[in-house]
């Protein structure tokens, strides 16, 4: 038994152990079974069922932790509501299936099959939580019924690593430094133009000082030594005065 575990933990070092679609490590995969509708009628007599669901991991070696994990027993329900939480921790690789078994709790004997849910985990998104209905199957023919009746709603999330998380947190803040720098280039442009080096025109016969600015509405501006008491106002660009035009924020 350890051998096989230890021969798909190697095979699966070679599909990314541990991270997700985006290549960001995973510390666990929460799961919550919410509840059921139009589950099939399981009891001749009463017409009702007494379901419970057991969650697995296909193959279980996709999980370090491998305990038993279901529900609670929903006594003559075919509309169950459960609302209960479980964790796979930690997740050992994604290329694996999220296995919902619902079953039909009996007093003498066996439980009786309803029906199955096979999730793969590579196609789980990886931003938070996931709420879907899920339809009931039979892919290994344990029914005779043609198409199962019934759906689980399900909520899935992948919950990263703490040292992921702060990985984000450093890519955020790069992220906003790179456009704090993009801005600061934008705003050094402007201050080129209003210094004279580009598109301005100094000197007349009353010594007034003129600008032509291309106006961004997204940059902050600054105009200063400007004589004129006017300002031609064009958003394509134009003629500013000083007075009353100080900072544009």
């Amino acid at each position: 038994m350890l051998a096989t575990v230890k021969k798909n933990h190697t095979h699966c070092s070679k599909r990314e152990v541990n991270v997700d679609a985006a290549n960001n490590s995973i510390a666990s995969l929460e799961v919550e079974i919410m509840m059921a509708k139009d589950l099939p009628k399981m009891d001749w007599y009463s017409g009702k069922c007494d379901p419970y669901v057991i969650l697995s991991l296909n193959p279980a070696a996709a999980c370090t932790d491998q305990s038993d994990k279901r529900t609670k027993v929903k006594p003559r329900e075919r509309s169950p509501v459960w609302n209960q939480s479980f964790i796979f921790k930690p997740i050992e690789f994604r290329n694996a299936d999220l296995v919902l078994t619902v079953m039909d709790a009996e007093n003498f004997g066996n439980d009786d099959f309803m029906g199955k849910i096979v999730v793969p985990l590579n196609k789980m998104d990886s931003q938070g939580w996931v709420e879907k209905w899920y339809q009931l199957t039979d892919p290994e023919k344990k029914t005779e019924a043609k198409q199962l009746s019934g759906s689980v709603l399900v909520r899935t999330k992948f919950v990263h690593s703490e040292k992921n998380r702060l990985d984000g947190e450093v890519k955020e803040i790069a992220a906003s430094m790179e456009k704090l720098s993009a801005d600061m280039k934008k705003i050094t442009t402007h201050i080129n133009r209003l210094e004279g080096k580009e598109g301005s025109r100094k000197g007349s016969a009353s010594d007034d000082v003129w600008l032509f600015a291309d106006f961004d509405p997204d940059t902050p501006l600054l105009f200063t030594d400007i004589e004129e008491d006017q300002i031609t106002n064009n958003t394509g660009g134009g003629l500013v005065g000083k007075h009353d035009m100080c900072n544009i924020l």
